[in-house]
């Protein structure tokens, strides 16, 4: 069995000079353990699901799994619609002139 972290708050296991990985990364960075700064609880207790609804998938980062992590990030909210290929052409009013060149070049519309 292994020691207990120095840390008197701490309940982790010591793997790095009597530290858990956690306060030993900040002895290394601030070069205290900084033990009035409570560690966040570990993303394997804080849910066994990812937090939008309706998704039973792990969740990786800020509750959410991979997916719904990068929507999160990239569009403010983890359920947000990420539009396809077709829907982004439609959108730039590009799909028009791809229908139109694939039809030329198939030979159903004369250009």
């Amino acid at each position: 069995m292994k020691p207990k972290c120095l840390v008197r708050t701490c309940d982790r296991d010591s793997d790095n000079h009597g530290y858990c990985g956690a306060h030993w990364l900040r002895v290394c960075t601030y070069g205290d353990a900084r033990e009035d700064i409570p560690i966040r609880p570990r993303a394997s207790k804080l849910a066994a699901r990812c937090q939008a609804s309706g998704c039973k998938r792990t969740p990786v980062a800020l509750g959410y799994c991979a997916a719904h992590r990068y929507r999160f990030v990239k569009y403010g909210s983890p359920l947000a619609h990420i539009p396809t290929v077709v829907e982004q052409l439609l959108y730039r009013g590009a799909a028009t002139t791809l229908v139109t060149s694939i039809a030329t070049r198939r030979g159903l519309q004369q250009a």
